[in-house]
């Protein structure tokens, strides 16, 4: 199995390097209202709002964006366009906005969307949670992120299967949202050490990032 691509370092918040947004939601006028509202916060930018029927498949430079804010409910139309506008945005990180539906979300964080809340969260948690995505990490309501390890759990060994002290120790930090850097100096070895060791893990653990190794970790309560 090869190993993960690393992801892209993440700029600093700030005036100068906002997070840039996509918002994608079928009604207009939630585009319209979102987007002026957050386009009024100074770390955010929002580059682009449109439908997703409207987006074309070449898309211009400007649309280049950190995360893309949209709305999936559990139906065939939705799961259509999801996987095409995931490829016409990437690298861009998701965030969904849907119902307390565990399948639904269980499928939607299995399926790589960083962030899902319910619909009728509030700005500042939706703030929050853009925050969270950017800085790598991962923003779902516990019982959800659960639900996505037990809907896969029959195909998944346990967290602690056939790891070594050190391994345990590397995913352990992980659950908690520590990049490569901090890990190495909180365990006393080097980041390439470290990066050894998740290959490992992920291996082990039949997973492809550290948002799922964190995710069995979270399972497991090392978090």
């Amino acid at each position: 199995m090869n190993a993960p691509a690393p992801r892209p370092r993440r700029e600093p918040v700030s005036a100068a390097h906002p997070i840039r947004l996509v918002l994608c939601f079928e009604c207009a006028l939630w585009n319209q209202i979102l987007g002026g509202v957050l386009a009024s916060q100074p770390s955010l930018t929002v580059v682009a709002c449109a439908a997703p029927q409207e987006i074309e498949p070449e898309l211009p430079a400007a649309w280049r964006a950190d995360i893309v804010v949209t709305q999936l409910l559990p139906c065939a139309r939705h799961w259509q366009w999801f996987p095409r506008l995931r490829r016409l945005l990437a690298p861009a990180a998701w965030i969904v906005l849907g119902s307390d539906d565990q399948p639904h979300a269980a499928r939607l964080l299995r399926a790589g969307v960083r962030g899902y809340l319910y619909a009728d969260a509030g700005l500042k948690t939706l703030l929050k949670a853009i925050a969270t995505v950017h800085d790598g990490q991962l923003w779902a309501d516990h019982r959800l992120a659960a639900a996505a390890l037990d809907y896969g759990a029959a195909d998944a060994p346990s967290a602690g299967y056939a790891l070594t002290a050190r391994e345990r120790g590397v995913l352990e930090a992980v659950s908690r949202g520590k990049r490569n850097k901090e890990i190495a100096a909180e365990l006393g070895i080097t980041e390439t050490t470290v990066k050894t060791h998740l290959n490992r893990v992920y291996r082990k653990l039949r997973v492809t990032d550290r948002l799922q190794a964190g995710l069995f970790a979270a399972r497991d309560g090392w978090s």
